[in-house]
């Protein structure tokens, strides 16, 4: 007698579609962006998780993960999480959605990468009689100055 295992992966997208492909996004990190899927054929759902990875040999990371269909909002078959960016800078960023089923597993991950910058920590603005700093939105007044000379980097 001979025994025969066959194993069916699930192509992605299969059952869960990431409805933003993002190519060329910019996000800023600190603020909201709204990550919205659908599923394309229904399978009773355990929970979904939602991860980012930062380059093509980069891990992923978790995002949040074993939502439940009360943890988020749906609005006609579409379903959404607002996700806070985190303070880094990459430049090759995707999001993958996971559908844990009760009859399996099923994923999608953006088509294309977009960019996370940090929020700027500090700005100086030249302004009449001194020079004011701000940082993280509050204001300090320095003293008055003729000329005042400096270098920006944001990497």
């Amino acid at each position: 007698m001979v025994g025969v295992c066959v194993l069916f992966a699930h192509s992605a997208g299969a059952e869960v579609r990431l409805l933003d492909r993002m190519g060329g996004r910019t996000l800023n990190g600190g603020s909201e962006f709204r990550i919205e899927w659908a599923v394309l054929q229904y399978e009773p759902v355990e929970n979904w998780d939602l991860y980012y990875s930062t380059g093509p040999q980069e891990r992923w990371m978790d995002l949040a993960l074993d939502l439940y269909p009360n943890d988020f909002t749906t609005s006609g078959g579409r379903l959404w999480y607002d996700w806070t960016i985190p303070q880094l800078h990459a430049t090759r960023v995707r999001l993958k959605i996971v559908q844990d089923g009760l009859n399996g597993t099923w994923e999608d991950i953006s088509d294309e990468e977009f960019t996370i910058l940090p929020e700027p920590q500090a700005a100086a603005l030249l302004a009449t009689g001194g020079l004011w700093l701000l940082l993280r939105r509050r204001r300090f007044r320095m003293a008055p100055l003729r000329q005042i000379e400096f270098e920006l980097r944001l990497e």
